[in-house]
């Protein structure tokens, strides 16, 4: 019996791929689920009924974290992952990497303070206050946008006052060889003094001095003038002597300044000055009429 075998020699299949997956992912093979990368081989059968090798090299590609910081003013706003951020607060958002993958970005916003500061100056007539670049002048309330130190706008407030300045002038009698302002006064002159008023500001008084002598109405001739007790406590007796009775007079009474510190009328020939208020010390009197000066004297007070 003649058998005749043909034999055929069926090939064996060799195949590889490679697949990508990112971080956390998974990859299915071979009723398997693969998460790392590696070279993994599976034995098939084929479609003609021998084996097939198939051989995955699997690369796990990286997820991408980062993180940012960000600081906006008071009022601004910060554009993040399509929104318009106005609150401070730890922001993420998962966008798309360069190797297709998710990348993770957190975002840190501080929204930095805004100030608003008020404050008042003052200053006197005739002087300016600098106030951003510009030379003030006048009462009012000004405004000024500044950056403060974090960067943001700082609003500041002034209230700014011009006190006055004042300019005065007196009139004052002094007996000669006298001082005013530890100066010696024998003629008629004029003294000018810048003081410190009491808001600060400079205060210009202006005094004319006057000398008292007896020669001032030669027409007019000084009567005795007789006051007692002299030095007093509470009152005097202020006397005129050789003068004649109920005459229409005017007392002054004046300090070592030349200063009128009381001033009355009375008809002749006397009247009774009372202390007040007065403190210890020298006292000039001067007694006159309507048309002349007629009697000086000093008086103390104890």
């Amino acid at each position: 019996s003649t058998v005749t075998l043909t034999l055929t020699v069926l090939p064996t299949v060799q195949s590889s791929q490679v697949a990508e997956i990112c971080a956390g992912e998974s990859f299915p093979f071979n009723g398997e689920v693969l998460t790392v990368a590696g070279v993994y081989s599976a034995v098939l059968p084929a479609a003609n009924g021998c084996d097939s090798t198939v051989t995955l090299t699997l690369n796990v590609l990286p997820t991408a974290q980062s993180s940012l910081t960000a600081e906006i003013c008071a009022g601004e706003s910060f554009p993040f992952n399509g929104e318009v951020l106005t609150v401070a607060g730890v922001y993420s958002a998962v966008l798309s990497a360069a190797n297709g993958c998710d990348s993770t970005v957190t975002l840190t916003l501080n929204v930095l303070p805004v100030f608003s500061t008020n404050f008042e100056a003052e200053i006197c007539e005739g002087e300016s206050y600098l106030f951003d670049g510009n030379a003030l002048t006048q009462t009012g309330d000004y405004q000024a946008n500044m950056v403060a130190s974090n960067g943001c706008d700082s609003l500041v407030s002034l209230h700014l006052e011009v006190k006055a300045t004042f300019a005065s002038e007196q009139q004052v009698e002094i007996l000669p060889g006298y001082s005013w302002n530890g100066i010696p006064i024998f003629f008629d002159t004029t003294i000018v003094e810048v003081l410190t008023a009491t808001n600060g500001c400079d205060s210009t008084v202006t005094t004319q001095l006057s000398v008292i002598t007896s020669t001032r109405n030669p027409a007019a001739p000084l009567y005795d003038l007789l006051v007692f007790p002299n030095p007093f406590d509470a009152s005097a007796t202020v006397q005129v002597n050789g003068i004649a009775p109920d005459k229409a007079l005017k007392f002054k009474l004046l300090d070592l300044t030349g200063r009128v510190v009381q001033e009355q009328a009375f008809l002749s020939p006397a009247f009774v000055l009372k202390r007040n208020d007065l403190p210890e010390g020298m006292y000039f009197i001067k007694v006159e009429t309507a048309e002349s000066l007629i009697a000086i004297g000093r008086v103390v007070v104890q």
